[in-house]
């Protein structure tokens, strides 16, 4: 319940402050680390690798502003370009490489599969708002747009934003690595995260258990209005995942 409750008043927080935000778990981390070849069969501490994953994503979204690039992105950027929605601004993260070299198609392909994502969704078969790739290492505009091209096929982009990819180029790598490919989705898959959340809070909200330790410093109301405002944004990202474009009508003849 502690950290259900807490999980569910930094939603409520983060939808009425910051301009975007970033989506991690550590389950969906702890599956990544697992399926790491070098770690099969290996003891070792699975925090310290997803801590180290949580790190390289960070330092991934803020390396254009740290080195130098032919194509450097910013945070406001991010913000303008990914965010079409005051309230929809929670951005999937997907790496590659993560373990094992990749190709450069490989890792702009990696970055929307489901198992290179730091939460557990499915961008890939999900509808997208916008999309960001951050890209480091050797690695040309052409390429990258190249790339683009070629997932854009693959993607359901929602109809009034088919277009809407945000690259950043930064021209260092990360250590140890020839280059990386941070992807950044404003996906409709982060409904199903918002709802698994309200539901394993409601199980213990529904019979008050551990409530007395969060009203001795915030009202019943607060915590109500946050579980309303979570239901409401999985809901507005749902509506959105089923909109379909609306067809012109046909114009009338000119004598008429």
């Amino acid at each position: 319940m502690y950290s259900l409750a807490i999980c569910l008043f930094f939603f409520f927080l983060m939808i009425r402050r910051p301009p975007r935000s970033t989506l991690s778990s550590s389950s969906a981390a702890s599956d990544v680390y697992k399926r790491q070849p070098k770690h099969r069969g290996v003891s070792g501490n699975p925090w310290d690798e997803m801590n180290q994953l949580a790190a390289s994503m960070i330092t991934n979204l803020t390396a254009g502003m740290r080195f130098g690039g032919s194509l450097n992105v910013d945070l406001n950027e991010i913000t303008m370009n990914l965010v079409p929605f005051p309230r929809l601004h929670f951005l999937v993260s997907g790496m590659s490489p993560l373990g094992v070299p990749r190709s450069t198609d490989q890792m702009f392909a990696d970055v929307y599969h489901r198992n290179n994502q730091l939460m557990a969704a499915d961008v890939r078969h999900s509808r997208l708002l916008a999309s960001g790739l951050l890209v480091r290492g050797d690695v040309s505009v052409a390429e990258a747009n190249a790339n683009i091209t070629r997932l854009q096929g693959g993607l359901d982009m929602i109809h009034w934003n088919k277009q809407g990819f945000k690259v950043g180029l930064c021209a260092v790598p990360p250590v140890a690595q020839k280059a990386a490919v941070l992807g950044l989705s404003n996906s409709c898959s982060a409904a199903q995260t918002f709802d698994a959340i309200q539901q394993r809070f409601l199980q213990l909200y529904r019979v008050r258990a551990h409530v007395h330790h969060y009203t001795e410093y915030m009202s019943m109301e607060v915590i109500n209005e946050s579980l309303e405002r979570v239901v409401e944004l999985a809901a507005e990202y749902k509506q959105l995942s089923q909109v379909m474009p609306v067809s012109s009508p046909r114009p009338l003849p000119f004598n008429l």
